[in-house]
């Protein structure tokens, strides 16, 4: 079951809403603004309304696939993790795209959304409120910041289940970072 519950976020991962929402509007893209097919680029380049569409989309596939390996094939919490962790990666390499796809931070939101839900507002709050104050080359550390306050929340918060949780998360850390790898890199070269 585990290994299914791995296929499943990868599959819901790959379906890349951000090309799907700006299809219908015309626009093909990763041929406009950065190219990237992720929320941000949707709401800069088609519209405010298809970017938080395509934001809450990309959450709703995180949070949906951990439900159905939670609910459905009942997998230990681990292994919902891993599900999310494995949603994040169909995101960012989708086989329905040629494995180019978006950088996973919406999709990372409906994970904590599902895993942690008393200290989701929180972050969202956090993120949000320090978008507008961020340096272009310094969103990803933003970014890694603001997972990192959500690891001591949950340690805080969450602390009977932190046996399992905590290496879940830096587990989904290391992906999420890892994935981003290469924008990370030609973020700082430019």
């Amino acid at each position: 079951m585990e290994i299914l519950s791995i296929v499943i976020g990868y599959l819901f991962g790959s379906i890349m809403f951000a090309h799907i929402v700006s299809k219908m509007k015309g626009v093909d893209i990763t041929k406009v603004g950065t190219g990237n097919p992720g929320a941000a680029n949707v709401l800069r380049e088609v519209g405010k309304k298809q970017g938080i569409i395509v934001w809450f989309l990309d959450a709703c596939k995180g949070a949906i696939a951990m439900l159905i390996v939670d609910k459905i094939l009942n997998v230990p919490g681990f292994w919902i993790m891993m599900t999310g962790a494995s949603v994040i990666i169909g995101h960012c390499f989708p086989i329905f795209y040629k494995f180019k796809g978006g950088k996973g931070l919406s999709t990372l939101g409906g994970i904590v959304f599902y895993i942690i839900p008393a200290i989701f507002p929180a972050g969202l709050a956090l993120y949000f409120a320090t978008r507008p104050i961020r340096p272009r080359k310094l969103e990803y550390c933003a970014d890694i910041c603001t997972i990192a306050y959500f690891i001591y929340l949950i340690r805080c918060f969450y602390i009977l289940d932190f046996y399992w949780l905590g290496p879940a998360l830096l587990v989904l850390l290391v992906i999420s970072i890892g994935v981003n790898l290469k924008h990370l890199i030609e973020e700082f070269k430019s």
